[in-house]
């Protein structure tokens, strides 16, 4: 029994593995830019719908371990669920995020230059 059970939980862990890599990789057709500030530190996330953005706001909940400031350029966009962490809401343009997206890649970028000696 405990065999048979265990099998159907692997697959069906399989399944909504591969389910969830679906979703996360969707392209909705806007971007979404996540600050985290977090201890001190700064960091970016870009995703390509929401979900991405609506999981980290259920990790940093509250606001206790870090503050989010969230961008997109869906235009329809609404302040999404949000617990105490988010601190900024904005709908951009295309243009104005692509232009907060080059310094984060600038400095990604450089680090890999650095880390790889390319």
């Amino acid at each position: 029994m405990y065999e048979k059970l265990l099998k159907e939980y692997v697959q069906a862990k399989r399944k909504a593995d591969a389910k969830l890599r679906a979703i996360h990789s969707y392209d909705s057709g806007y971007l979404w830019l996540v600050n985290i500030c977090s201890y001190g530190s700064s960091s970016w996330r870009s995703f390509t719908n929401v979900h991405g953005v609506q999981e980290l706001i259920d990790e940093y909940y509250d606001g206790y371990d870090g503050l989010l400031y969230i961008y997109t350029n869906d235009s329809t966009a609404e302040p999404l669920n949000n617990c105490g962490c988010v601190n900024n809401f904005s709908v951009l343009t295309t243009q104005e995020l692509h232009d907060m997206e080059q310094p984060y890649k600038s400095r990604t970028a450089g680090l890999l230059s650095f880390i790889t000696g390319k």
